[in-house]
Parts: C-alpha cells; structure tokens; sequence
C-alpha cells in the first residue's frame, strides 16, 4: 500500500500502531490493519433562518473552509474504515454545529445587528467552534457570510425604504452643507479679496510712507551738512576767540601771580618782622633776666667780700710773697684748711 503525500496513515498490527505518518509503504497482509485520513481541505456550505430579537425572520448563508489538524484525534471519533466518505460526514456534523450557532446568535441580535455586524457573527462562530474542533483533531481555515436575507418582502422593503429616505435625506443635507460651503467659500474669498485690497492700500500708504521718510531723511542730511559747516565755521572762530580769550587770560594770569608774589613776599617780610620784633622782646626780656642776674651776683659778691676766707684768699699772694714763697704745694690739704691754718696763725701773733 503506498500512501499519498497528502494523506495520513497510521498502521496497526494486534491492535497497536506499529507505523504512521504520510507518504510512505507498507505490506498490507490479513493481521495488519491500517486507516487513511485525507490531508485536503474540505468546503461546506451554511444556511441558517431564524427570527430575530424583534420576532422578524432572517436567513444567514455563507461557507467555511476546515481540514484535518490531528489525525490521531479525528480517527478516535469517526470510522475511516467504511467505505463512505468519513470526511463529507465530518462536514454535514460541522455544518449543523454552525448552522445551530448561528441560529443562537441572531436569537438574540436585532436586525440591524445582523446585517452590519458579520465580522462579530464570524468571530463569535470561530469562539463557539473551538471546543469541537479541538475535540474532534480539525481546523477551521475560514468563515464567511455571503449573505444576509430578511424574509419578510414588507419589512425588507420598508428598511429598504427607510434606508433610501435616510439617503435622500443624507443627500439634501449634503447638498444643504455644499451649498452653504460654497456660500462660506464666497464669503471667505470676498473677505480675503477686501483683506487683500485693504492690504495693498496699506502696502501703497506705506510705500509713501517710506518715500516721505527718505525724503525728510535726505532734507535732514542736508540740512545736518549745513548745520555741521555752520558748527564747523563756528567752532573754528570760537577757537580764534579762545585763543585770545587764553592769551589775555595768561596775561592776566600772570598779573595776578605777580601780585600774588608781591603780596606774599609782603607778608613774609611783614611777618620777618614781626617775628623779629618777637626775637628783639625775647632779648630785652633776657637781657632783663641777665641784668638781674648779675645784680645778683654782685650782691653775692659783695657778701663774699665780707667773708673772712674770701679776704684771706685774696690777701694770700701777698702773704705768700711776704713769707718768700714762690709755691705752694698743698697735696692733699684743701684751701679751706689753709686758710683756717694761716687764720689760726695770725690770731697766735696778735
């Protein structure tokens, strides 16, 4: 038996897998049982009516696309061993389980739900799938709704009814918005082309504006020049004037200094004098203390006179020279004892 790429196999020998896997060989002999799981994708096929949540009936058709996923599960639940397609009997099993899934769905969906919410049917379907197809070893590659019908023709036409006055409505509205829009449009153009106007009739004030300005500017250049010569010519004489404004200054200048000399050396010989005036009473006054002072010593001297001693002393070269003595060495006698011995003497004679 040779096993196609595409297909499964899984063999048994007593009831126990001795091999399995996709496109290989093996002897089928009376003791060796086998089962081939197809590996292609299979299609089904959905239609579902039911009566929605405001009680109006509503047919739901569309097709899923599922394959084999784990071979080992699928064969435990279906017999790959009959002769019948064990697949297409997986499919009518998995269309009654979408079919009744979405039957509970649109239970309790609106209309309007169902008819704008396919992607929450398809999503919610995949949900409620997952349990079986996890059980069963399948995937399902894809769902899709083709088509969602209402049943009754009265209700169809009145949404559909209902649907054209909400578009002729959105229309007129639309026109109404364009209208006012082009409207708007007219009125913001008008405005910008005013804006634009008032900003040309700024734009040409202000050109004149700036010709005036370089007008006035060059007015006051030339009137700058001529004030600058004019400043220039009077500055030039009043350095003139300066000039013999400083010269008669210094002149003057150096009067004063002169005066200022004289007067100064005035005061210096006013004050010479003064000061000498001062030396000549400081004189009189010592003269005055030296006269006195030699009245003084005159009135001692006088009182010396008196002094015995004092006529002694004076007596005593004569005395000396009476006695023939050309010197006298007194050693270590002082005159006072001399004296009182010549004293002494003299008083023994008398």
């Amino acid at each position: 038996m040779t096993v196609s790429p595409s297909d499964y196999a899984i063999v048994f020998k007593k009831g126990e897998i001795v091999k399995e896997g996709r496109g290989f060989r093996f002897f089928c002999t009376p003791r060796i049982q086998y089962v081939i799981i197809p590996g292609n994708v299979k299609n089904i096929t959905f239609v579902a009516d039911q009566i929605s949540r405001e009680n109006q009936g509503v047919e739901v058709s569309g097709f899923a696309i599922w394959k084999v996923g784990e071979p080992k599960k699928i064969y435990q639940h279906f017999d790959f061993m009959q002769d019948e397609d064990t697949l297409e009997q997986v499919s009518v099993f998995l269309q009654d389980v979408v079919e009744s899934a979405i039957r509970h769905m649109v239970a309790n969906m609106t209309i309007e739900e169902v008819l704008r919410k396919r992607g929450t049917i398809i999503q919610q379907l995949k949900q409620e799938l997952g349990y079986i197809c996890e059980q069963w070893g399948i995937v399902v590659e894809t769902i899709e709704i083709k088509n969602v019908r209402i049943l009754s023709k009265t209700l169809f036409d009145n949404m559909q009814a209902q649907f054209r006055n909400s578009v002729r409505l959105e229309a007129e509205r639309n026109t109404i918005e364009t209208e006012k829009e082009i409207e708007e449009q007219k009125i913001r153009v008008s405005d910008q082309t005013k804006i634009i106007k008032q900003q040309s009739e700024l734009a040409d004030r202000e050109r004149k504006k700036q010709l005036q300005l370089l007008e006035i500017n060059d007015k006051t250049e030339v009137e700058k020049h001529r004030r600058e010569q004019d400043h220039a010519i009077k500055k030039e004489e009043m350095a003139q004037k300066w000039e013999l404004f400083k010269d008669e200054e210094d002149f003057k200048r150096q009067q004063m200094l002169e005066q200022r000399q004289t007067i100064v050396e005035e005061d210096k010989t006013q004050a010479l004098q003064a000061e000498l005036e001062l030396k000549k009473k400081e004189l009189e006054v010592e003269l005055q203390k030296h006269d006195i002072a030699i009245q003084q010593l005159l009135v001692e001297l006088e009182n010396l006179k008196k002094d015995p001693r004092v006529i002694m002393a004076e007596n005593l070269p004569g005395m000396l020279q009476n006695l023939k003595i050309e010197r006298l060495d007194l050693g270590g006698t002082t005159l006072d004892t001399l004296i009182e011995g010549i004293k002494q003497v003299l008083e023994n004679k008398k």
